[in-house]
């Protein structure tokens, strides 16, 4: 994730973070994490092959054209925001609608 992501998330426990950064992290909030158990790196070959990314705009635009698969969720209502996805459908070759209900959809992207 990136450095603002990162900083607006939760606390994630049992879970090693890669915060792809260009400036340092808040040293207070990357505390909460055990040795080891993050990274702040700047490249991103050197990221794990097999990885899950979970924002924010700038590592999606980077990371999209490595990713084999995509998890979008479709918010059916408005929210407030000031990022938005950059486009992506062109990136796999087949998709498929796996949720459905009243409050969201959640399509699987693939290559």
């Amino acid at each position: 994730m990136g450095r603002t992501t990162f900083n607006d998330m939760p606390f994630l426990p049992n879970r090693e973070v890669y915060v792809l950064a260009s400036r340092p992290v808040c040293p207070i909030r990357a505390a909460k994490y055990h040795e080891g158990k993050l990274s702040v790196i700047s490249d991103i070959d050197l990221l794990p092959k097999d990885c899950i990314v979970a924002g924010g705009g700038k590592v999606y635009e980077a990371l999209l054209p490595h990713c084999r698969e995509l998890f979008i969720s479709i918010i059916k209502k408005v929210v407030d925001g000031d990022v938005e996805m950059p486009a992506y459908a062109h990136f796999f070759t087949s998709s498929e609608l796996i949720h459905d209900d009243e409050e969201r959809s959640v399509i699987k992207y693939s290559k």
